[in-house]
């Protein structure tokens, strides 16, 4: 399928699944990044009854299954992107949308909900950083994310991501859950055929107990 962003560049993504509670899901943004990492996880919590969204950043295009998206592959613009995957899952029959990423996915995924009137039913990140392509976040911005929030990351992170997440965990507010792996893979590295396995499952247990959880409560932000 294919959708907008919220500034009309046109994205390529997979939708899994079916059911009034959906997640979006954001891919991290080196070169080889793209959709596709998010695979295995997507199909794992379909099969747990959730509607779940993978897409390709902008200016992403690894053709065939992996999709193909428009646009140019800048960083710092990808949170018009989660953006506009929270607007399709909205106009399809989803009643609560989860946002969640890993790496810049998070990072964009924590700047949409901050910058845009958008209000998720949760947020999860995935091993974000602080501070790097052209993102920064502070205590003072990360308080209006006020949705229900997982935050995950190898302890062995080699971008730093425990020590900030650890910290951000510290700054936010509302419920939250702090997830540290011991792991020294990054973001959806960590999920891969081939990585240790009771990290991958200790991640996906974590996911869908916050689902679960977010399936549970009485209202969202969402209504």
């Amino acid at each position: 399928m294919t959708f907008q962003a919220s500034d009309g560049v046109r994205l390529g993504g997979r939708v899994f699944g079916t059911g009034h509670l959906a997640i979006v899901l954001s891919h991290m943004g080196r070169g080889s990044d793209d959709q596709s990492d998010w695979y295995g996880t997507a199909a794992m919590l379909a099969d747990h009854g959730y509607q779940v969204l993978t897409y390709d950043r902008r200016g992403v295009c690894p053709g065939g299954l992996r999709g193909c998206s428009e646009g140019d592959n800048i960083l710092n613009e990808n949170w018009k992107d989660v953006a506009g995957a929270y607007a399709y899952l909205r106009a399809h029959g989803a009643r609560r949308v989860v946002l969640g990423g890993a790496s810049i996915g998070a990072m964009g995924t924590f700047y949409a909900v901050q910058h845009t009137d958008i209000k998720p039913a949760g947020v999860v990140w995935i091993a974000g950083v602080l501070s790097a392509s052209a993102y920064t976040f502070t205590k003072a911005t990360v308080s209006r994310v006020t949705a229900p929030k997982l935050l995950v990351a190898g302890a062995g992170d080699p971008y730093g991501a425990a020590g900030d997440t650890e910290l951000l965990s510290q700054w936010v507010t509302g419920p939250k859950r702090l997830l540290i792996v011991p792991s020294r893979w990054h973001g959806t590295d960590m999920l891969q055929p081939g990585r240790p396995r009771a990290v991958r499952e200790r991640i996906e247990s974590a996911l869908l107990s916050f689902l679960r959880t977010v399936a549970l409560r009485g209202s969202s932000p969402d209504g």
